[in-house]
Parts: structure tokens; sequence; C-alpha cells
């Protein structure tokens, strides 16, 4: 994987062209395009300082924007200018101190965050994240994102998060529940932890019929956390989940600035960044990596042009 220093950034960031060659090596922009009025195939021409398809049949002549039918179709962004605030994403810069590095509105840096965070969700949402197996340790813990009292006259109930974190793959999975009751808690192992695992524990009650679950064969540990952080008997802990939500606490409070408003979405970039984004370089490829997939996926095929333009005109500020 190349290292993306800003001289590297500088060079990608040139011109035009240069711009375009990046974003085709990741497949965003097809090196071959059909007219969709004659299907015939269409040439890359410069027209006015950038760039267009145009049908190569002399009667058609009808011509396509760059962008048509990618997943930047519409942007009111220079394409330099979006590969620089990609990057900033990547180097985990809050939305509010990226657009003074961009050079951008606040909003448009705000929404772009926003769309990129989209991003992460299609990709995390893609398939059910599966951890543990044979021989694998899976530790689990729950904790309230925001307590709140009973009876609060707004209506705001306390959000409780549930984690799983594989201690031999190094990667975990989170989610919001309602309730910390048994019956909710081991429904989300049961979807996401393999069978045959060993699963850690705080020795509660919710957790009792863990390995009493038909054709899961879990082996269940528990470790009362009010007494010792190690079980003296066994050896279970589970520092490795409590290490990976205080990470997630700590990117949570870094680009949101609060825990409060934490919404979904927020889960899914940090667990994108904990699997496909370890660093710098890795999310900002893996990025545009996932972004010519979700421009190819059925969801983005099956929209109508109309459609797209809505989206894009209510995410994207005029630049």
């Amino acid at each position: 994987m190349p290292v993306y220093t800003f001289d590297k950034l500088s060079e990608i960031r040139q011109s035009e062209f240069t711009v375009i060659s990046f974003l085709r090596q990741f497949g965003i922009l097809k090196e071959q395009k059909n007219c969709h009025k004659c299907g015939t195939g269409m040439s890359f021409v410069s027209r006015r300082k950038t760039f267009v398809w145009k049908c190569k049949k002399g009667i058609c002549r009808r011509s396509s924007g760059l962008l048509a039918g990618t997943y930047f179709y519409k942007c009111r962004l220079p394409l330099r200018t979006l590969i620089l605030l990609i990057h900033t994403w990547a180097m985990k810069f809050p939305a509010k101190d990226a657009f003074m590095f961009v050079g951008i509105p606040r909003n448009t840096a705000v929404n772009w965050y926003r769309l990129l965070q989209d991003v992460c969700s299609w990709k995390m949402l893609q398939a059910p994240i599966k951890l543990g197996g044979p021989g694998k340790v899976v530790q689990v813990d729950v904790n309230a994102i925001v307590k709140t009292k009973s009876g609060r006259k707004d209506g705001m109930t306390s959000q409780w998060v549930f984690r799983m974190y594989d201690c031999t793959e190094k990667y975990g999975f989170m989610t919001f529940v309602a309730k910390k009751d048994a019956a909710t808690l081991l429904s989300v192992i049961t979807e996401h932890v393999l069978p045959e695992s060993t699963v850690v524990t705080h020795l509660a009650s919710m957790y009792s019929g863990l390995d009493a679950i038909p054709n899961m064969n879990y082996a269940h540990l528990t470790i009362n956390r009010s007494e010792n952080f190690v079980d003296r008997t066994t050896g279970a802990h589970l520092n490795a989940v409590v290490g990976y939500w205080s990470r997630a606490k700590k990117f949570f409070h870094h680009m949101n600035g609060s825990l409060k408003n934490v919404a979904p979405s927020y889960l899914h970039e940090f667990m994108w960044r904990d699997r496909y984004g370890k660093n710098v370089d890795a999310a900002f490829e893996n990025m545009f990596h996932h972004i010519r997939e979700y421009q190819d996926s059925k969801a983005t095929e099956s929209m109508t042009p109309a459609q797209h333009n809505v989206i894009f005109f209510y995410f994207f500020t005029v630049y």
C-alpha cells in the first residue's frame, strides 16, 4: 500500500487529469463508457478546461458529464479539493477543523463527513459481523452511553451499547440495545458470535443461560470485576473489550465532541476504521475502494437520476 504523504497528495491533485487517473485506479471513473441513448462507445475528450464523455456516433454526438453515474455525481466541490477532504477525514480531523484546513464552508465539510459515514455504515451492514469460533475467545460487555432517570418528562431514555471483542482476530462489534435483559443480549450474541467460541462476560444473571443455547456449544467464563480484574482460577478477564470501548469513547469525543449525540453511524465508522482503517493510508485508500463498491451496488444502480439529484442537492452546499 502506498504512503500518502502531502507530497504524494500534491502529485495526485496537480491537475484534473491526475485526479481522474487516481479515481480510475479504484474504478470510480470508468475507462470506457457507452452512450445511454444509442449504445455506441463514447470518447473521453477535453472541453472548457474539463473532461467529458462524447458519443462517437456522428448522428448522435451526445455528451455526458465526467461524473455522471458515479458516487460524486452533482458534487459541487472540485475533485482535487474533495480528495484532500477525504484525506483529512482519514487522518481523523474533526469536521470543525477540516473545513479550515481544506478551505471550504463548514457545513460542506460536515455534510461530506456524514456521507463518508454512510459509506462506512453501508459496508458494515453488507454482511453480519461474525466473531470467535473454535478455540477463540470473545469478550462481552454492556454499558450505558447516556444514563437517565426513569419518568423523565422529555421522554429521553438510557442508551445501552452492547459490545463484543474477538481477542484472536483483534476486532470487535458494537450495537445499541433497548434493554440489557437476557433475551436481548443473548440474541445479539448468537447472531454475531460463532458456535464453539469461549465467551467471557460479567458475573450477571442476564448471561446465565449462555452455555445452554441450543446448537451453539459456547464455553462460558465469568469474571466478577468488583473483586478481581482477572479470575485467579480460569484467568478470564474483560480487559480487551474494556480497552476497545475506551478507544471508541475517545474517538467519539474527538470527532463528535460528546457522547450524548452519538448515532449508530458513529459506531459503524469506528468499527470500519478498526477493521479497514488501521492507519491513515489504509483508511484513505479503502474508503475509495468502498465508494466504488457502494457506487456499483444495486441500491445505487436502481436509483433514478432524479432521485440521485435530490440527494446530492440536499447534502452538498454550493462552493
